[in-house]
């Protein structure tokens, strides 16, 4: 599982969200679909190379009407086919909002019974409509990671509904958008971005700045010239913060040099501002507003219908 229930705030997090945590506590995680308990597992981000997730125990079953259940099913079924609106809501899949909330403080501490007091506080889901006129649940991210891994995830399903505040189209096909490959250009609207890190550059780090080179952008007899680049401005950010984004880039290169010719890049999504003096340059202030995934890349697949 990639993402659980945290008990002692009531929001949903994402798995790679642990390496943000200065301490892990695995007793505070529960499945997001029923109230079985899941532990975080590969968090460690000075020892382990795979990122990280939540499993739950061997002996221990999802509650019958538990939507948990069917993740493995649409994932397999995902890069073939549409899934139909009724099990992605079931499953959680394809959020329709990106909306940024201040974080949650926890009112227990680890261990103390937190949990009980916070199963009240589930995230709500109610219904939405589809331009089509499909009923869906509407679920709500709070970064823009989980939007980007079922962009990936469901190359069928991306004329699914997304809203996010600032940026152009009412879908995950209309809002999200690759960087020009072969041309530094200047960008008319606001779009979520996608496009290709180059792993083999350096990437400048600093107190005030971390820098990430793409690669796409102006080219000459093949080779990028004048890349893209993303300058994400943390000198307000918490070391946490920092050190996340830091362990996040470094193991997407690694899981790159692991796996070359496999046919895997490694992507980043990101939400910036565009310089107004350099074109090839967009600002990122906020770090939910970024995130990296290794793997491929499906084109959109025909939207069926349900």
């Amino acid at each position: 599982m990639d993402r659980a229930l945290d008990t002692l705030t009531g929001e949903e997090v994402d798995a790679e969200d642990l390496w943000d945590l200065e301490v892990v506590d695995p007793g505070r995680y529960e499945c997001h679909g029923c109230d079985i308990q899941v532990f975080p597992a590969s968090y460690r981000k000075d020892i382990n190379k795979k990122r990280p997730y939540f499993f739950k125990p061997k002996d221990v079953d999802h509650r019958p009407d538990c939507g948990a259940q069917d993740e493995d099913g649409c994932l397999q079924r995902a890069r073939s086919e549409r899934i139909p609106e009724e099990q992605l809501s079931r499953a959680g899949f394809m959020p329709n909002r990106l909306v940024l909330r201040a974080p949650r403080e926890a009112q227990a501490t680890p261990g103390d019974g937190g949990r009980e007091a916070a199963r009240g506080h589930r995230p709500a889901r109610g219904d939405a409509g589809e331009a089509d006129g499909t009923r869906r649940h509407a679920t709500t991210a709070n970064t823009l990671r989980r939007i980007a891994k079922d962009y990936a995830r469901f190359p069928y399903n991306r004329n699914s509904p997304l809203h996010i505040d600032g940026i152009a189209g009412r879908s995950y096909d209309q809002a999200i958008r690759r960087l020009k490959f072969d041309a530094v250009v200047r960008y008319a609207q606001a779009q979520v971005w996608l496009t290709q890190i180059a792993w083999s550059a350096r990437h400048e780090d600093d107190a005030e700045r971390f820098e990430i080179v793409l690669s796409v952008g102006d080219r000459e007899a093949g080779r990028v010239v004048r890349p893209y680049r993303i300058r994400m401005h943390w000198a307000a950010w918490s070391t946490r913060a920092r050190n996340a984004l830091r362990t996040e880039v470094e193991v997407l290169v690694q899981e790159h040099k692991a796996h070359r010719g496999s046919g895997k890049a490694a992507w980043v999504f990101f939400i910036g501002e565009q310089d107004a003096q350099e074109p090839e340059l967009f600002h990122v202030r906020d770090q939910r507003l970024i995130c990296t995934l290794y793997g491929e890349m499906p084109a959109s697949g025909k939207p069926g219908k349900d």
